[in-house]
């Protein structure tokens, strides 16, 4: 039974975040927009109506009804995404990437920024038509898990992206993709005879 499972553990690709090193590779082989990327924590973005329904009663008191209907897009960690732009901004490139099936340019994707260490970081979220400007989440629908446009770690980077801080910690969303790497090895063996 314990050979079995490891059997079918051993053939999984691992996460591990996209830098640009790998990007750089997947480059040279032109594959950078055939590969599929992932979210490294559920992202949220919400999407408030542009017009309310409201309505105001009085009879000896004032009744105030408004009805609103946001749109939540949300981008789970085994959702796929695919590169559809590439552009830069402040020198450091810039990722457009599509989540959806139906979306080919940038203005329907989420942005993600190269950082100091080499990592895409979301930087900003796609506008969507009839809906205000979008709030994102990081993991849930909270106001504290709301992220806020800012710098990383320090305010001589290049580029803000959306944070959110945990005391001195900022936490983020980055992009992942999934590597399965394996190194065969086999052994030549040598056994002498002896003397």
């Amino acid at each position: 039974m314990i050979t079995g499972i490891l059997v079918c553990t051993a053939g999984c690709a691992r996460r591990q975040a996209l830098t640009a090193g790998e990007l750089a590779q997947l480059d040279e082989r032109a594959a950078a927009t055939s590969v599929r990327v992932y979210v490294s924590k559920r992202l949220v973005a919400e999407y408030p109506e542009l017009a309310l329904e409201r309505t105001v009663a009085v009879d000896r008191e004032i009744r105030v009804r408004t009805r609103e209907r946001p749109l939540r897009e949300i981008v789970g960690r085994g959702t796929a995404g695919q590169v559809v732009a590439r552009d830069g901004v402040n020198g450091a490139p810039r990722l457009w990437i599509a989540f959806a099936g139906a979306c080919e340019a940038s203005a329907c994707a989420y942005g993600f920024v190269e950082t100091e260490d080499g990592r895409y970081r979301l930087a900003s979220l796609p506008a969507r038509a009839e809906y205000r400007e979008a709030a994102g989440y990081r993991g849930a629908v909270r106001e504290r898990r709301r992220l806020q446009a800012g710098r990383r770690e320090s305010l001589g980077e290049r580029n803000e992206v959306l944070v959110l801080r945990r005391g001195e910690r900022a936490l983020t969303v980055e992009l992942e993709i999934k590597k399965d790497s394996r190194e065969r090895r086999r052994a030549r063996v040598v056994r002498p005879g002896g003397r």
